[in-house]
């Protein structure tokens, strides 16, 4: 089943726990992109309103690249807050997000745990080669390649 953040954060705050109102036995995996889901929301997951048995694969991608930079994997471990790990063909990291960027700028790439931006360093096989209506390029550019430079 997929579903957004949002649509579990009204679940919650609603007070609906679907394990209580339907049988969800069959329910392998709850796929959930849009935002890394929050710790609170993580724990209502399994704690309240889904079975245990039911992986909850929290992915991180983006509608322009039609895919995940963060994706499932039922062969890890799920951990609150996090995402299982690297989509396959996609070379990622995180940087820090204070530095503000632009011409000239390095990024600043972040130790394993640390939060901050999550930016692919090179290439990958589903990136667009154009945004459309864009016919300078410029969009293209400030969104892939514009912030830091050599990133």
């Amino acid at each position: 089943m997929g579903i957004s953040p949002k649509f579990l954060q009204t679940l919650q705050q609603g007070g609906i726990r679907p394990r209580e109102i339907t049988d969800l036995s069959s329910l392998q995996a709850v796929t959930c992109t849009g935002m890394v889901l929050s710790d609170a929301l993580f724990e209502w997951f399994y704690d309240e309103a889904f079975p245990a048995h039911t992986q909850l694969a929290n992915m991180s991608g983006g509608t322009d690249l039609a895919g995940c930079f963060g994706i499932d994997n039922p062969l890890v471990p799920v951990h609150v807050g996090g995402v299982q790990g690297p989509n396959l063909g996609i070379a990622i990291a995180v940087f820090d997000q204070t530095v503000e960027g632009g011409k000239g700028v390095k990024g600043r790439e972040l130790k394993d745990g640390e939060a901050g931006e999550l930016v692919a360093t090179k290439s990958f096989p589903n990136q667009p080669i154009y945004f459309w209506g864009d016919t300078t390029g410029e969009k293209y550019f400030n969104a892939y390649y514009g912030r830091f430079d050599g990133k």
